[in-house]
């Protein structure tokens, strides 16, 4: 039983050295484009890892982009751990920037992705390097806000009433 115990404890001791790799999230040199304009205030960035070309696990934390005129379409960098490869192994990571706070893939109005790789870093080693991201423009279909919409209400329903249907027409007459 004692030796079961120290088995497990070791193994535990192992699993928790080795660790999970690390990259430095940062585009710096491949500035990001939406609508023509570097990407600035309101965007967000994540990386997701990648296995077979496909997109598998969206990786945290997130970040912004600078808003500084010289910083806009670079992210403000942070350090990003990618859980299940260990520090020194190659990771293909895909880079996704959205509108707002959080990523939404339902809505695809305006998203764009660019994928790169690194060789990750962690276990004493600094951050590996993201590497290989080109640069993007992407295109943002712009919401309407409340007031077009009611807008468009309004002009739609005063249609009805100007325009009224032939099926209407028809029963008047037939009185």
């Amino acid at each position: 039983m004692k030796r079961m115990l120290l088995v497990a404890v070791l193994a535990g001791f192992t699993l928790r050295v080795i660790g999970q790799g690390t990259v430095l999230f940062s585009n710096d040199g491949v500035r990001m484009f939406v609508n023509d304009l570097p990407v600035g205030t309101g965007f967000t960035a994540q990386l997701d890892s990648v296995i077979n070309g496909e997109p598998v696990t969206p990786l945290f934390p997130t970040t912004t982009f600078q808003t500084s005129q010289e910083g806009r379409g670079f992210v403000n960098p942070i350090v990003v751990t990618v859980p299940g490869l260990p520090p020194g192994s190659e990771a293909i990571l895909q880079m996704v920037i959205f509108k707002g706070p959080s990523y939404d893939p339902t809505s695809p109005s305006c998203i764009g992705s660019t994928t790169g790789r690194a060789i990750l870093g962690g276990g004493g080693m600094p951050p590996g390097q993201l590497t290989q991201l080109t640069s993007i423009d992407f295109e943002c279909i712009p919401e309407p806000s409340t007031v077009q919409l009611s807008i468009f209400a309004c002009l739609t329903g005063f249609g009805f009433l100007l325009f009224p249907s032939s099926r209407q027409e028809s029963q008047k007459n037939e009185l």
